[in-house]
């Protein structure tokens, strides 16, 4: 009919406004808002729909208009929504979100935070948009994850085998663990900050949200921190140099003291640092050693007992280097008898 659309919305005409969608709504953009590092500054990535009915929600918890960027893959239904000349400032991209995402880093955008309100269930779509979100360089290295799935009408025999692993109390598939399986699998350290689900009408859905870091952020931390600490080292690795220096036994016992408390001082302070990452799931393959001088030192401050017991190595390497030069020459007398005696056939 002229002057009417014939854009199909995916949402139902009561705009999802019922009790448990707002409450829904309500509870992911506040943990988005707390998460994030600064709301009035973060980029998020959000399905509107037609409606838009979270915008207001997220710009009260703090969020900005320019910093929203909104995702539908019906380009008319984004093109046709109400909400477009409420919120002007609002970025759109009507399309996939795997073309979404291609288009972001043209744009060289850098996310803070996603929430992905999906209608569909559990399925290789959702799962290779999520690698493709994580892999193509628009997220920070620090990002909040939001996730809501339809819980039901996957294919029968992938649930049969989802459930020996991903199985809740009540027998059914843990669809939000296996999510954050997987990025923990992808190298993603991750943290569940919420897992719930709310009726939808006549559907179950299922949502989570997820601190997501990559394991180069994680690394970069701990190497932050043996900087930190590289002063305090080295005073200790000179304190343990005049506690091994000829000294009468009353003044050896107050230097042990001293090196002691306050090595044991670092230990905590450590294992504070530790316990940041305490919550996070990560690949067992993970190594958060590098090279940098500040955690070799930070390693021998540590390995106290092979350090008091080193000795000096010059003789042994220097009686090494002759036998090496010994076994050079024999080598090279024996090539020439061996070509002597060729020569000589």
């Amino acid at each position: 009919m002229k002057g009417k659309s014939r854009v199909k919305a995916r949402e139902p005409a009561n705009q999802y406004q019922f009790e448990e969608k707002q409450e829904y709504r309500e509870t992911v953009w506040k943990i988005l808002a707390e998460n994030v590092k600064a709301a009035s500054t973060a980029s998020v990535l959000f399905f509107p729909g037609r409606h838009g009915s979270e915008i207001k929600i997220a710009l009260r918890y703090g969020f900005q208009e320019e910093n929203l960027i909104a995702c539908e893959e019906n380009a008319a239904l984004l093109a046709t929504a109400k909400w477009r000349k409420s919120y002007p400032n609002i970025k759109c991209y009507g399309n996939k979100l795997s073309r979404t995402i291609e288009r972001l880093a043209v744009d060289k955008v850098k996310l803070d935070a996603v929430n992905l309100d999906y209608c569909s269930n559990l399925c290789t779509a959702v799962i290779d948009d999520l690698r493709k979100l994580l892999n193509y360089g628009v997220t920070q290295p620090n990002m909040i994850l939001a996730i809501t799935l339809l819980k039901g009408r996957e294919n029968r025999t992938t649930m049969d085998i989802a459930r020996l692993v991903f199985k809740e109390a009540t027998g059914a598939v843990d669809r939000i663990g296996l999510i954050q399986s997987l990025l923990t699998s992808w190298n993603y350290w991750t943290q569940c900050l919420l897992k719930s689900e709310y009726r939808s009408n006549t559907k179950n859905m299922v949502f989570g949200l997820f601190v997501v870091v990559t394991a180069e952020w994680v690394k970069h931390q701990f190497q932050k921190f043996y900087e930190s600490c590289v002063n305090e080292v080295d005073a200790l690795l000179q304190l343990d140099d005049e506690v091994l220096m000829p000294q009468s036994f009353e003044s050896y016992q107050a230097l042990q003291k001293q090196f002691a408390d306050r090595q044991y001082a670092l230990k905590i302070k450590y294992q504070e640092f530790k316990d940041t990452f305490c919550l996070m799931k990560h690949s067992s393959y993970f190594n958060p050693y590098t090279r940098s001088d500040a955690q070799w030192r930070w390693h021998q401050l540590f390995s106290i007992g092979k350090r008091r017991h080193r000795e000096d190595y010059s003789y042994f390497q220097q009686e090494l280097s002759q036998t090496r030069q010994l076994l050079i020459k024999s080598e090279s007398e024996k090539a020439q008898i061996l070509q002597a005696g060729y020569a000589y056939k």
